[in-house]
């Protein structure tokens, strides 16, 4: 699962460190700046693994 987040730099941090709690992070990007405009938020990629016990796949 890929997700963008949209935030301060500080906020990213604090989601990436939840996400990492309770999932397996793949892949992490660094902080991106807007493409347009002059904002503080910046955008994160993040990559997850959802971890399913065997037998448990939901089928």
């Amino acid at each position: 699962m890929k997700i963008r987040l949209w935030g301060l730099p500080e906020e990213n941090d604090q989601v990436t460190a939840v996400l990492r709690a309770a999932f397996t992070v793949v892949d992490e990007s660094d902080d991106y700046l807007p493409r347009r405009g002059d904002s503080p938020l910046r955008r994160r990629y993040i990559e997850i693994r959802i971890q399913v016990p065997p037998g448990n796949d939901g089928a």
